[in-house]
């Protein structure tokens, strides 16, 4: 659906409707999702919207260093190998030469 047409539908609706789809779209979003793009700041501050974008913070030294030994212990164990549940699919695929 694209946006003008999102917009005509939601005219249908009173505020009450309209509060219940918002809550159904919120518990669908992924918790990621919702940390990546500041949903709940979003919602609480509206007026700020597009001034602040998500930012990527620098790891310090002992934050590389603790997620290195974690990468070299799932290696050792061979959790990029084979199936498990410690590492997706998805983080799988990146490392695939």
């Amino acid at each position: 659906m694209l946006i003008s047409e999102l917009k005509k539908e939601t005219e249908k609706y009173d505020k009450k409707e309209l509060i219940k789809i918002i809550a159904e779209l919120y518990k669908r979003i992924p918790k990621s999702k919702k940390e990546d793009y500041d949903i709940d700041g979003f919602i609480t501050n509206l007026k700020a919207e597009g001034k602040k974008k998500a930012v990527k913070k620098a790891l310090t030294f002992e934050e590389l260093e603790t997620e290195i030994i974690y990468f070299i212990r799932c290696v050792d164990n061979k959790y990029y190998c084979i199936p498990n549940k410690i590492i997706s699919k998805k983080r799988k695929k990146y490392l695939e030469i």
